[in-house]
């Protein structure tokens, strides 16, 4: 045992799973103040107590025994129960090399019984993944699977072999027993630990037998699990898989937006966290004074943000799905999304301009090109008048596809490869074009590698991309904050960071003194600097 001041001088104790008396536990507690507050379950539309009664049909009242729910199957039974049923396509009954007890066998088609997957989690979640051949129940919340199951089952027979899964195993106890009890199905099953159990046991399976786990699964697709909200990418099949292929955008946005939402929650927490990383003691000194930013302080500033997208323009259906998906398809990366307030600022920024030409450095997934194409449109400006540049040939494949299915698709260039070599080849295709000179741009919105943001503004000057009266637009410039309050520490990540901030801010300071700029630099979002050519 030992004292510790962050515990008020008591000692620290560690019971190491050891039985303790009740009267010593009354005597000596484990907290001096300890209150267990009452919380009613989560609401699942079946009461626990008497009179559960309204769902189900013929209903005694009498509680779910939620013991007799059936049988429970191990990963490895479960993957023999679904690959050797009729469920499973013949192609995909394909044995697999070293596969033993593991090995798909095909099996001879049969009349009776049949045999019914139920996917038994909400529609956000199954519409990203599921076991080949399931149907799932297409819920909103847990307390819809009563009706659903009713829907889905009206006319199954009831010798059927009912398999049930969910994402840990703890939602298919209770389906079970009603699907006994409430509905009358004897051959009950449901998979030991859920997907997640499967999964893992799977890729030891894979593993030991020298199998690709990808081919031996019989989950596709990506499995929305409960830490965090996060999509855990089981296989790499469209439209569910890892790379998130174009034509799941094009059927059920639901599925990417499932997989977003927690991303680009993440993705803020992290922005806001970063902003507030303090270099000395959390505070730092300002003219004299004291001034100390707290986490609370990023919460309040989400939710000013939030308000202020709430009283702004709204964001239109198509740039709220291409966000969704871009957080789905690169979780990593979702922050460099313009977002919501952004890009509605780009839209009114270039159509107040009255702007004819943009260019873009950096398009991404195209968020920011739709909406400066946008402002284009609301300008009056026809024709081709959006270029864009991108290196990322798979950031440039997603932006392509939203750009066609955009009524903007006629007005956008997008020119791929490394920044500088495109900013060089526009400038000679427009002198070209004009007979000598290069046409300068009316808006330019730089949003690239942040350590070249110096370069990219010297070669936009040299060339006459930017040119007197263009207005050129940077993001990033606060770069989370960090350009005052940097990452502490050794590892690459922090000594990244470092550099990065250090750039942006060598960045800032040198338009500062340019004479032919004007700028003002917002602390909108990640920093937005506003530069007028003069």
């Amino acid at each position: 045992c030992a004292s510790h001041p962050e515990l008020g001088g008591e000692e620290l104790k560690l019971n190491l799973d050891v039985e303790v008396p009740r009267d010593e536990f009354d005597r000596f507690p484990p907290f001096r103040a300890l209150h267990v507050r009452h919380r009613p379950v989560v609401a699942d539309g079946l009461s626990l107590g008497e009179g559960e009664g309204g769902v189900g049909g013929d209903d005694d009242g009498s509680p779910l025994d939620v013991a007799d729910c059936g049988e429970v199957l191990s990963p490895r039974d479960w993957h023999q129960a679904l690959t050797t049923s009729s469920l499973f396509d013949e192609d995909d009954a394909k044995e697999t090399e070293g596969g033993g007890s593991m090995k798909k066998k095909k099996t001879e088609k049969t009349t009776t019984p049949p045999t019914v997957v139920l996917d038994c989690r909400n529609s956000y979640e199954s519409d990203v993944g599921r076991f080949k051949g399931s149907t799932p129940l297409n819920t909103t919340t847990y307390k819809d699977t009563w009706a659903s199951l009713e829907r889905v089952l009206e006319t199954t027979p009831k010798d059927a072999t009912v398999l049930t899964y969910c994402t840990g195993g703890i939602r298919c106890v209770k389906v079970g027993a009603y699907l006994r009890q409430r509905m009358g199905f004897k051959n009950v099953s449901s998979l030991e630990g859920g997907i997640v159990n499967y999964t893992a046991i799977m890729r030891m399976e894979a593993e030991k037998t020298s199998t690709d786990f990808q081919t031996l699964s019989a989950f596709r697709g990506l499995n929305y699990v409960f830490n965090d909200r996060v999509a855990e990418v089981v296989t790499s099949d469209p439209p569910l898989g890892t790379s998130v292929a174009l034509s799941m955008a094009k059927t059920d946005p639901r599925a990417v937006e499932a997989v977003a939402a927690v991303n680009e929650r993440k993705a803020w927490t992290s922005r806001s966290a970063g902003s507030h990383h303090a270099n000395d003691g959390g505070s730092e000194k300002t003219g004299g004074s004291q001034t100390t930013t707290t986490i609370a302080d990023s919460s309040h500033w989400e939710d000013l943000e939030d308000y202020a997208a709430q009283q702004s323009d709204q964001e239109p259906d198509l740039l709220r799905h291409l966000r969704h998906f871009t957080c789905a398809a690169f979780p990593q990366a979702s922050h460099m999304v313009s977002g919501h307030l952004q890009g509605r600022l780009l839209t009114s920024l270039t159509t107040l301009k009255g702007a004819n030409t943009v260019l873009e450095i950096g398009t991404f997934t195209g968020y920011s090109a739709l909406c400066l194409a946008e402002g284009l449109v609301a300008a009056g400006t026809k024709g081709p008048s959006v270029v864009t540049l991108e290196v990322d040939e798979r950031a440039a494949a997603i932006a392509r596809d939203f750009f066609q299915r955009s009524p903007y698709g006629d007005m956008i260039e997008l020119m791929e490869g490394k920044a500088e070599e495109s900013l060089r080849r526009l400038a000679d295709n427009t002198a070209s074009a004009t007979g000598g000179s290069t046409r300068a741009m009316d808006v330019i919105f730089l949003d690239a590698d942040k350590r070249k943001y110096a370069m990219y503004l010297d070669t936009l000057l040299d060339t006459g991309l930017a040119a007197s009266g263009t207005l050129l637009l940077v993001d990033n410039t606060l770069w989370k904050g960090r350009i005052l309050t940097p990452l502490i520490g050794d590892d690459k990540a922090a000594k990244r960071d470092r550099l990065i901030a250090q750039s942006l801010h060598e960045f800032n300071v040198k338009v500062r003194k340019d004479r032919r700029l004007s700028q003002v630099l917002l602390p909108l979002r990640d920093g937005l600097t506003m530069i007028q050519v003069k």
